[in-house]
């Protein structure tokens, strides 16, 4: 299967250049260098995120690093998914596909991912905070 990237190919790739390059302690792979700089919050968040995409890689076989996945959210959301009520949830709506959570994940992506690895994820699932990190996951794997 040929892959093709678009922009949003493109802005994975970048943003894995960029983790590469971090010094970021987010990125050293070992929770101990990152807890010792960060605050109660951030080690709950970082603790919670991290077991959740292991968890996710694991059942999908997807292999991208998680200190890029990791690097991703931080990036896109902060780690903050909002609810339903909040209308934050979603970013870029004044364009034609909306971007969802935590990865702001965007239907082209999750087609992509879809027919990738066989899933059936609609736009509406990705305002579920496991299945929108499935999508971001699956089609940061797919790129890398």
């Amino acid at each position: 299967m040929k892959i093709k990237f678009g922009i949003i190919g493109l802005s994975i790739i970048l943003i894995i250049i960029a983790a590469k390059k971090t010094k970021g302690n987010i990125l050293n792979n070992n929770n101990n260098d990152y807890n010792k700089g960060a605050g109660k919050k951030e080690k709950l968040l970082y603790k919670r995120f991290f077991d959740e995409i292991e968890s996710i890689k694991n059942e999908y076989s997807f292999t991208v690093p998680t200190a890029y996945v990791l690097a991703v959210i931080e990036q896109e959301s902060n780690y903050d998914f909002l609810t339903m009520e909040n209308d934050e949830i979603i970013g870029d709506k004044n364009l034609n596909h909306k971007a969802y959570g935590f990865m702001q994940v965007r239907l082209p992506a999750m087609l992509d991912v879809n027919s990738t690895y066989g899933l059936s994820l609609s736009e509406q699932d990705l305002l579920d905070e496991r299945n929108n990190l499935v999508a971001g996951i699956g089609y940061l794997n797919y790129c890398y």
